[in-house]
């Protein structure tokens, strides 16, 4: 698994989910996720649309680095993550249906997770995870021993 909700900027660890994302860090955040994606250390990219949530602005500069992140998971047969975890929140924009659709254009698998931080959310909301394959014709991920 890997997880990019995290980059750094001068030295010091900046978290996408407290801190908002202008262009200048929506780049910094592209960056580190390519450079996770292209490490053999992980079989598949975790909350790769987490960064959604923090936005300042949703822009065609969003859409650019997303196909980044998308070209680079179909190149290295990197499948992404359906992360459903957000659907327990109310109001929570999280899965992000632009990124979906964004990667829609893309030969990549998906695998939905409930990423749950409790027990009784273990495998909840994952039908919001399948109709977001089925919405956008996304692989289903068959994980290969």
């Amino acid at each position: 698994m890997e997880v990019c909700y995290f980059f750094y900027e001068n030295g010091k660890m900046i978290d996408v989910f407290e801190e908002p994302l202008d262009r200048e860090r929506m780049r910094r955040y592209t960056e580190a996720m390519l450079a996770n994606i292209d490490t053999e250390l992980f079989d598949f990219v975790a909350h790769p649309a987490l960064f959604c949530m923090r936005l300042e602005t949703w822009d065609s500069y969003t859409e650019d680095c997303i196909r980044e992140i998308c070209k680079l998971a179909e190149q290295k047969k990197k499948p992404l993550e359906i992360n459903v975890n957000g659907c327990h929140k109310p109001g929570s924009p999280y899965p992000d249906a632009r990124f979906w659709k964004i990667a829609s254009n893309y030969e990549i698998e998906t695998l939905i997770n409930s990423d749950a931080h409790r027990v009784e959310n273990l495998c909840a909301k994952k039908e919001i995870g399948y109709e977001i394959q089925k919405r956008y014709h996304l692989k289903q991920w068959t994980y290969k021993l």
